[in-house]
């Protein structure tokens, strides 16, 4: 009792999260450490509780982009922020949220972001998701499909979007003048 008596636990980690019982015996103070096992377990528990939470976080989200391509000709390509992260590739899925995302089909007329061409432009973040079909002349209508799939959920788009859209387009104003 003596020798585990004059062992110092104060310094060591392991007894850190323990309750001590100070007491006296043989006229000397005497310090005891009561549920170290017990009192650890929880703090575990808790950290490895917290990194699941974390990986279930980061697993939870993931977003597709697929390109129906019917023109037979056209590369696909998909940027965030300016730069390229899909190039060629018809199906496209990030497993983290997609902030200011652009699709596109380069032709060959297109710009490097997408100017001058038809744009799907997208921001895929849970719990909600946006997407616009950007029609901002001068384009060109890369394709000729009247669908999108993003996320597995149709986009579609009906009258208007013909060769001579904007000016004929099918909209309550006219594109090119929103004052009408």
């Amino acid at each position: 009792m003596n020798v585990a008596a004059k062992r110092s636990y104060s310094n060591s980690p392991t007894y850190s999260n323990a309750r001590r019982q100070s007491f006296k015996f043989n006229g000397k103070q005497r310090t005891i450490y009561r549920n170290c096992i017990r009192s650890l377990i929880p703090h575990c528990v808790h950290k490895a509780l917290l990194v699941v939470a974390f990986i279930n976080l980061a697993v939870a989200e993931q977003h597709g982009v697929t390109f129906d391509n019917q023109c037979g000709s056209g590369r696909p390509i998909i940027t965030e922020g300016g730069s390229v992260i899909s190039d060629g590739s018809s199906t496209y899925t990030n497993s983290s949220s997609l902030w200011a995302g652009r699709a596109f089909l380069q032709t060959g007329s297109c710009g490097s972001n997408g100017e001058g061409c038809t744009v799907v432009e997208m921001t895929l973040i849970n719990p909600t998701s946006t997407v616009d079909i950007s029609l901002i002349p001068p384009f060109e209508l890369s394709v000729s499909a009247n669908q999108l799939l993003v996320e597995q959920q149709h986009l579609q788009y009906y009258g208007g979007i013909d060769l001579q859209c904007p000016f004929e387009a099918d909209t309550p104003h006219n594109v090119d003048n929103p004052t009408k």
